[in-house]
């Protein structure tokens, strides 16, 4: 599964390939800098391995403007929405991470949806929340000039946002969660390589079975991939390239394999920051290059970090 996303994300891997090379070249001759401790807002999606320290509190807000132009089908090919048919969603995010020693941190994400669609004849908005996750993160490795930085990841997924019982006038918008409680295990790494900042994440998902109107669900299980690197520049800001690929198992229904339910994705971002001790924020764009099964979507993005205690 992970060959099949490196595959269909070339170039992202040329750019990361090339950002690297720049560095090698230009520093060659350099010893890398150990105090070099860069403050930055992160990629969108990607983990970062750093945790935010021992009674450290930071909140933070993601915001996502989607919209949806079409949906790629179970052969990947992409299907445009009906003429005269919009459809986008804003997705708000709350991100809380509490650091409860130097080395472990727990955090919890909270979400609210609003679901837009319009037609030649019709019109539907709805909103609610959706589901929370939970987790802990534990630090083994702190970087060094060899290793990076080591952050294993467990968390639980909780069925809070409406799954079941939707009103069939609203076409499946006002459901904002699956319904299932998942598992997920994950490890992150981090890397600084002046003036570069390098990471990258890998998760595994275990859904438990849910019953949807009278309907015994299943979920496949999934892997989660994601890269991203920063490049800080002069004076807080910085820019940022990011790749988040997804692939996820045929679901049962019923104990019945439902067969090419499979889903893959596979997204590209970027973004420009600006950093300062107090405040970091990151604006950007994000796009589905390829998938299964998934919305054909493009976003707009924005992030603001804010540390309480630090």
């Amino acid at each position: 599964m992970i060959i099949q996303i490196i595959k269909n994300c070339k170039l992202f891997f040329l750019v990361f390939l090339f950002m690297g090379i720049f560095h090698v070249s230009v520093k060659a001759h350099e010893h890398m800098d150990n105090e070099w401790e860069p403050v930055s807002p992160g990629p969108f999606n990607t983990w970062t391995a750093p945790l935010c320290g021992k009674e450290s509190f930071i909140i933070q807000t993601l915001m996502f403007y989607n919209n949806i132009t079409g949906s790629l089908n179970e052969k990947g090919k992409f299907i445009h929405l009906d003429d005269g048919t919009k459809k986008t969603q804003y997705n708000i995010q709350l991100f809380l991470q509490y650091g409860l020693f130097e080395y472990l941190e727990t955090d919890i994400q909270l979400s609210f949806i609003n679901n837009n669609l319009k037609q030649t004849d019709n019109s539907i908005n709805v909103s609610g929340f959706g589901d929370m996750l939970l987790m802990v993160r534990y630090c083994p490795f702190e970087e060094t000039t060899y290793i990076p930085h080591i952050t294993g990841l467990f968390q639980i997924k909780l069925p809070t946002g409406k799954y079941k019982e939707g009103d069939e006038n609203k076409l499946g918008l006002d459901l904002f969660g699956t319904g299932s409680t998942d598992f997920t295990f994950g490890l992150n790494l981090s890397k600084k390589l002046k003036p570069l900042i390098f990471h990258s994440d890998l998760l595994y998902t275990i859904p438990t079975e849910v019953n949807i109107d009278s309907n015994k669900i299943q979920y496949g299980n999934s892997i989660n991939f994601n890269l991203a690197t920063e490049v800080v520049l002069p004076y807080g800001f910085s820019l940022m390239i990011e790749f988040n690929g997804l692939t996820q198992e045929n679901r049962k229904e019923n104990n019945l394999q439902i067969d090419n339910s499979e889903i893959e994705s596979g997204i590209l971002g970027f973004g420009v920051g600006y950093s300062t001790e107090k405040v970091q924020f990151l604006l950007g764009y994000l796009k589905t290059i390829y998938g299964k099964n998934t919305d054909y979507i493009d976003t707009i993005a924005f992030t603001l970090i804010y540390p309480i205690l630090n």
